[in-house]
């Protein structure tokens, strides 16, 4: 394969697509792992600018998802949530589909509704989830994808904005307004 010939690219996946390879990964497997191995395959055979494009899409919901509502979700579900934990819980939103993760953007205290033991086990996170474009274009092409992203989709935080949070975790209260039922589910994360 000839990566020399291949251009940069700044092309995202078209979404339709992206959900559903998520939505197939999803009904073909039953652990994270298993969901990842499944959606690498499933990658490595396509050509490298539509890995790359899954990835930049990837991309694209983290920075969307990274909203002060559903960080004050994602702390209530956990008790507790640091930078890292949520950029991990956003990927395991946007890994659990389409449905899951618009529901839980328009509305965070839907969050509720997707609280299982399967992903309790997984304590709502799937930091590799956010690699998995980067995994499969390693091993399809044995070159790293950031080379050949578009120069301006290589920082990380291109595209996000400072938060302006509406909640404060010293506030219960504060996040109580944003997701009353949610924080009905979690109250004991919240008791003195």
């Amino acid at each position: 394969m000839n990566l020399d010939a291949l251009e940069k690219s700044g092309q995202m996946m078209d979404e339709q697509i992206y959900w559903q390879l998520i939505h197939d990964s999803l009904k073909e497997t039953s652990s994270q792992s298993e969901q990842e191995e499944y959606l690498i395959a499933r990658l490595k055979v396509l050509n490298p600018q539509e890995i790359i494009g899954f990835h930049l899409r990837t991309d694209s919901l983290m920075v969307r998802s990274y909203l002060s509502e559903l960080w004050c979700a994602a702390y209530i579900n956990r008790g507790g949530c640091p930078d890292d934990e949520f950029e991990y819980f956003r990927c395991w939103l946007i890994s659990r589909g389409k449905l899951a993760f618009y529901t839980v953007l328009e509305k965070p205290d839907r969050l509720v509704d997707y609280i299982s033991d399967e992903a309790e086990e997984d304590g709502y996170e799937f930091e590799s989830f956010g690699y998995v474009g980067v995994y499969a274009f390693e091993r399809k092409t044995g070159k790293s994808i950031y080379s050949h992203l578009d120069d301006r989709l290589r920082d990380k935080t291109e595209g996000y904005v400072d938060i302006d949070f509406n909640w404060e975790e010293d506030d219960p209260a504060s996040m109580k307004a944003i997701c009353p039922a949610l924080f009905a589910a979690r109250e004991q994360f919240f008791e003195h």
